[in-house]
């Protein structure tokens, strides 16, 4: 499976999900956004046409994305739409005042707590472990889904 991360450029979180993707056997690629150099509109216009040709290239079966990078989530949500069979999942970090518009579009919502649950609606969330347990919020979710335990 082809699995790309968009990230903030030295995302310590991106990191740690490339590694999890790897060691199941995944390939992974990772798109970087440097936040400091797409404060401007033509900037953002100019990056995101890069990255339409960029997700069209790779043609990835998920795509993992930083949420609190807020105008990636209307991209990608047209992106999602017009390709399908692409699973979009988007991290908001615990990040609970992220763009609400959007974020029912994705297949799942990766939350690192449980700050996000009475926030986020109409679309599953998934949580790391605690170190303790695993928060089992889908149960449904089949051996070929994602899972981040």
């Amino acid at each position: 499976m082809l699995i790309t991360i968009i990230s903030a450029e030295h995302s310590l979180r991106s990191k740690w999900v490339r590694e999890y993707f790897a060691s199941k056997g995944d390939e992974v690629k990772m798109i970087s956004v440097n936040t400091s150099s797409v404060h401007s509109f033509f900037a953002k216009i100019h990056f995101l046409k890069q990255l339409r040709k960029s997700l069209d290239a790779l043609s990835p079966n998920l795509i993992y994305c930083d949420a609190t990078i807020d105008f990636l989530m209307r991209e990608l949500t047209v992106y999602k739409n017009k390709n399908n069979n692409v699973k979009l999942v988007f991290d908001v970090c615990d990040d609970i005042h992220v763009d609400q518009k959007y974020l029912n579009q994705a297949d799942y919502i990766f939350c690192a707590s449980e700050l996000g649950r009475g926030h986020i609606h109409g679309t599953h969330i998934l949580y790391s472990t605690n170190g303790q347990s695993c928060l089992n919020t889908s149960p449904e979710l089949s051996e070929e889904e994602l899972f981040f335990v």
